[in-house]
């Protein structure tokens, strides 16, 4: 046990060694969408608005979800509004935190005829494999949802799978439980609840959540032919379990949703497939990326000259 603890350690601080090393020795500042949330970003610790607007005034919009933009905000705020190199350093964070949820749904899948120390070593397997990919830790060097979602994305997958393990799925699948979990519509809440975060994230994430239902409809159904129950208790189950799960998922979305009925009085739980306002041209991401990439050199020049 204490060499395991120590192969971990030592796996997660390369983790995050390797992450480090890419946000802060290869920044990229390129990316347009970059450049439209850091603006958004930057209007919410600046004018408390959330806006694409380079000067004012600050019109609202809805055209991007606010998952990203506001953990942009959240760490603008706290280390200082522009500070892109904080934000990657986040990330990098973060995306070691993803590793480490690698490991923690290997032991939930791992058979329960495996030894607890296999079982281990197949995690510390997975958090290898996290920690060497280059494939979602090159996200890290620039302003994108990709490293968050993916976070969020294994995190929904864990909770998903605890869910339908402590409803039934464990001994179906021959997982193991860790002690203490909480109730399976508790989990299938949280479940919901992330996968609502993760949609604010990238609006296609919802995918994820009808993917958990088909989960919960397969344990279910799986549970109910082991201990012979009947079709009534099975529907039963689903439409508790269910219930929990389609909660936690509109109480993620409702904030938004009734922020843009009250702005714009419109149903826009998400953001719109063109990506512009009602009445408003289409503008190409290249160009809006440009207008922001001036109005920030814009802005600096203000603040030397304002300095001098």
């Amino acid at each position: 046990m204490r060499h395991s603890r120590v192969w971990a350690l030592a796996l997660v601080s390369l983790a995050l060694a390797f992450r480090l090393t890419l946000a802060l020795g290869f920044p990229n500042d390129e990316p347009d969408d970059a450049k439209v949330y850091a603006q958004l970003a930057h209007n919410l610790v600046t004018a408390g608005v959330y806006s694409a607007e380079d000067t004012p005034p600050l019109t609202p919009t809805y055209v991007r979800v606010p998952g990203y933009p506001a953990f942009i905000a959240i760490v603008y705020r706290a280390f200082g509004a522009d500070n892109n190199t904080a934000v990657r350093v986040v990330q990098a964070c973060v995306d070691t935190l993803t590793c480490g949820l690698l490991g923690a749904l290997v032991m939930v899948w791992a058979p329960r005829s495996w030894s607890h120390r296999r079982r281990v070593r197949a995690a510390l397997v997975a958090l290898a494999l996290g920690a060497a990919c280059p494939f979602v830790a090159i996200y890290v060097t620039t302003i994108l949802t990709e490293t968050l979602a993916t976070a969020l994305g294994v995190l929904v997958l864990l909770l998903a799978s605890l869910a339908g393990r402590r409803a039934g799925g464990a001994a179906e699948f021959g997982g193991v439980l860790p002690s203490g979990l909480p109730r399976s519509r508790t989990l299938w809440a949280a479940t919901g609840l992330t996968g609502g975060v993760m949609t604010l994230v990238r609006p296609e994430s919802g995918l994820y959540v009808a993917a958990v239902g088909i989960l919960l409809l397969v344990t279910s159904w799986r549970w109910a032919g082991r201990v012979g129950v009947g079709i009534r208790e099975w529907w039963r189950r689903v439409l508790v379990c269910g219930f929990a799960l389609s909660l936690g998922f509109a109480l993620a979305l409702a904030p938004w949703t009734i922020r843009n009925a009250i702005v714009f009085h419109t149903f826009q739980p998400l953001n719109p497939r063109s990506l512009s306002m009602p009445g408003v041209r289409r503008v190409g991401l290249r160009r809006l990326g440009a207008v922001v990439d001036r109005s920030s050199a814009l802005r600096r020049a203000g603040a030397v000259r304002s300095r001098s």
